[in-house]
C-alpha cells in the first residue's frame, strides 16, 4: 500500500537542531507541509500515522451526508478498499444485499 504522508526533517537556521514536518497532498492534489514543531521521533511517527489514517478515511475532507441504503454498500467499499481484505469486502457486500432485501419486505 502506498504511503500518503511522508515524515521529513527540516534543519534550523544554525544547523544545530531540526524539527519534523509532514509532507502530503491534500484532496485537491495540492502539496501540503505541516511543521510538527518538535524533534521527538516517536511522537512524529504517531502523528504521521494519524494523518495517514485521516487521508485514507477521508475524514478531514468529507462531511457526513445522508444517503440511501442502496448507495451505502458502494460508498462503504470505496472507503474501506485497501484497508481490509478483499474477502471482507465480499462478505460485507453480501450482508448489505441481504439487509436491503429484508428491508424491502
Amino acid at each position: 500500500m502506498q504511503k500518503l504522508v511522508r515524515l521529513r526533517t527540516r534543519p534550523s537556521r544554525d544547523g544545530k537542531m531540526f524539527k519534523y514536518f509532514l509532507d502530503y497532498k491534500d484532496e485537491k492534489g495540492k502539496r501540503r507541509q505541516i511543521s510538527l514543531g518538535h524533534a521527538d521521533s516517536h511522537k512524529a511517527k504517531r502523528q504521521r500515522d494519524q494523518k495517514e489514517q485521516e487521508l485514507r478515511m477521508g475524514a478531514p475532507f468529507t462531511v457526513p451526508q445522508s444517503m440511501r441504503l442502496s448507495r451505502f454498500p458502494k460508498d462503504s467499499q470505496k472507503r474501506s478498499r485497501g484497508q481490509v481484505r478483499e474477502s471482507t469486502l465480499v462478505n460485507r457486500k453480501t450482508a448489505m444485499k441481504h439487509l436491503i432485501e429484508a428491508k424491502k419486505t
